[in-house]
């Protein structure tokens, strides 16, 4: 297991290190404008595929150990269509309320959008048969080679053919998405289940009653990472949303470490259901997540400002202030991916919706007032109380379910021996 999350630590950190090639290639070439606009486009992409992965995502990895493959992909894949054939109707009662449309969307990016989310979810839909079937190193290998392929393609459109646009971007993720699919479909169809007759009803509604409480959840989580997206776009303009999507970027890739850890772990608790090795296991890696987390964000914190400002352009100078005002809440955010997906993982994704409510709460208790008074330093102030108030109450959870003690969650001098002996092993 250990090899594993290694292997998807450093699929993680190599598309964390690709994906800062590109964010320095997009804001010396678009500015804060255009990755305002981006952050828009990627955050409606994301709300949309909420909807679209209410059969899909979570419910795919749960069932694929329990259900037939084939049937599965079938129902999943048929929802995908249905879904955003919806939101493209969706799109045309837009027109009549120009204000809100132009709220929400970025004018004339909607079906760049509706073609992003399509090529994403089929994507999506490989990834968690991937990860259901425990296939993590095709997963961290697919993973990679999305990144570098985007890296190249908008190396090609920018500067081959001097196609320098936001749209230019949409369309390398595109060709990345695309082949990325392709490579998916090459491992999968000769392990998936054989062909049977199978009721899809019955399975689609299991699906949607085990993915109802997760995507819930996956909306909450949204309207806290983003909504101060729209609040900065409405009151200080595209510019400043900008420099605050580039300092989420970087925090982003600090959050690997949470998210490689616990994609192994969910992976591996869904195969194993709930028992004490599950507990164990999700103690070990909530402190080593933590630990690491933390050390990340330190070396983060004191590079230079000067340095953010030769790499990102002039626009970009209040970076480092945006990261520090979101260091609580990124250290938070590592230690609550392993918790909720320990409760995804033994079929209680409630407890990650109950969170994600608590997060919500706070962060409309706190956003409409900080940004107004602090600008994009308090959208950075109400995301740390946010993530915080997140973890506080799903590690209250987990210690009342799983009966541990305060101590337990330390750590000891045998947690350290525990991780190098596992580290030693593959060296």
């Amino acid at each position: 297991m250990i090899r594993k999350i290694l292997g998807t630590v450093s699929a993680k950190f190599l598309h964390a290190l690709f994906n800062f090639f590109i964010l320095i290639i997009i804001s010396r070439n678009l500015g804060a404008e255009g990755l305002g606009i981006l952050g828009l486009v990627i955050l409606n992409v994301t709300i949309i595929l909420l909807f679209v992965d209410l059969v899909g995502g979570g419910a795919v990895i749960y069932f694929t150990p329990r259900k037939n493959d084939r049937a599965l992909w079938f129902v999943s894949v048929l929802w995908a269509l249905f879904s955003i054939f919806l939101i493209f109707i969706f799109g045309f009662i837009l027109d009549y309320f120009p204000t809100i449309r132009d709220f929400i969307i970025p004018q004339g990016y909607w079906y760049y959008t509706l073609f992003l989310v399509l090529a994403i979810t089929f994507n999506q839909i490989n990834y968690s048969f991937l990860i259901g079937k425990e296939m993590i190193r095709e997963y961290n290998l697919i993973y990679s080679i999305h990144i570098i392929l985007l890296l190249v393609t908008v190396l090609i459109l920018f500067y081959a053919f001097g196609s320098i646009s936001v749209v230019s971007f949409i369309i390398a993720e595109y060709i990345a998405l695309s082949l990325s699919v392709i490579i998916g479909w090459w491992f999968l169809v000769p392990v998936f289940d054989e062909k049977e007759e199978y009721m899809f009803i019955p399975l689609f509604k299991e699906m949607f009653q085990y993915s109802v409480f997760g995507q819930s959840s996956n909306a909450l989580t949204i309207i806290n990472k983003r909504i101060s997206f729209y609040v900065i776009n409405a009151s200080l303009g595209l510019t400043s949303l900008g420099v605050y999507n580039i300092a989420i970027q970087l925090t982003e890739g600090l959050r690997l470490i949470g998210s490689s850890v616990s994609t192994v772990q969910y992976s591996k608790i869904v195969n194993e259901g709930d028992n004490d090795n599950s507990k164990s296991l999700t103690i070990s890696l909530l402190k080593l997540t933590t630990l690491i987390t933390a050390l990340a964000l330190c070396l983060l914190l004191i590079l230079p400002n000067a340095l953010y400002v030769f790499m990102f352009g002039e626009e970009f100078n209040d970076i480092k202030t945006v990261v520090f005002s979101l260091s609580l809440g990124v250290v938070s955010l590592s230690g609550n991916m392993v918790l909720s997906h320990f409760f995804s993982g033994i079929g209680l994704p409630k407890y990650a919706f109950w969170s994600s409510f608590v997060g919500v709460a706070v962060t409309l208790m706190f956003l409409f007032y900080l940004i107004p008074i602090y600008g994009y330093i308090g959208a950075g102030i109400t995301a740390s109380l946010a993530y915080t108030a997140s973890f506080i109450y799903l590690l209250y959870s987990f210690i009342l379910k799983t009966q541990i003690g305060i101590r337990d969650l330390l750590i000891t001098k045998s947690d350290i021996a525990f991780f190098k002996a596992k580290i030693s092993k593959l060296i």
